[in-house]
């Protein structure tokens, strides 16, 4: 009979620790990169820190000491691409290029790519901030409530013994519905 063959471990990347161990300077270094706007994929990628899966998971249990210095470094991260969004639309140095035109003389043409790109990162920055940090950069939505046309809500007060008849007239019809329902022959 042959023996089943054992599971050969997960790969990690090179240079990773086999079991990542937190430390603060860990959490320092991940924490300060985050906050200038480094993306966390960028920053794991370094051999010297835990992987990816391993930050997210310390970030993700309420109880870490990681993860209260995680979630403000992230929102001052957030706050720093929304920084950004004014540079890069402010930006206009790669908007124009030099060709030489069909009389070999050079002429200044519009560079779409660059626009198309700078609009690319504006409106990705935009929705990512407008979705990370919905209370500063989320569309703002009201709900109102209104009576008919849009008018006042009326209210209406009644009296204890008004309230008392209307509750039992509703307890009277509601016996008197199942009384009816009771006499009625079962199929």
């Amino acid at each position: 009979m042959p023996t089943p063959k054992k599971k050969a471990p997960a790969k990690r990347k090179a240079g990773h620790p086999k079991e990542p161990v937190f430390t603060q300077a860990v959490a320092e270094e991940v924490c300060d990169r985050l906050a200038k706007g480094e993306s966390l994929r960028q920053i794991c990628k370094d051999s010297h820190l835990p992987d990816e899966k391993t930050i997210r998971y310390w970030a993700a249990k309420a109880d870490h000491p990681f993860s209260a210095q995680y979630s403000v470094a992230r929102e001052v991260g957030y706050l720093s691409m929304a920084d950004e969004l004014l540079e890069i639309a402010d930006d206009g140095s790669n908007d124009w290029m030099v060709r030489e035109g069909k009389d070999g003389e050079p002429s200044w043409i519009l560079n779409g790519e660059n626009i198309q790109r700078s609009r690319l990162r504006v409106d990705t920055r935009k929705w990512v901030v407008s979705k990370m940090l919905p209370r500063i950069f989320g569309d703002k939505v009201i709900n109102e409530h209104s009576g008919p046309d849009g008018g006042p809500i009326q209210t209406e007060t009644t009296d204890s013994l008004e309230s008392a008849r209307r509750v039992a007239f509703l307890l009277c019809t509601a016996v008197a519905k199942a009384k009816a329902r009771s006499d009625e022959p079962s199929e």
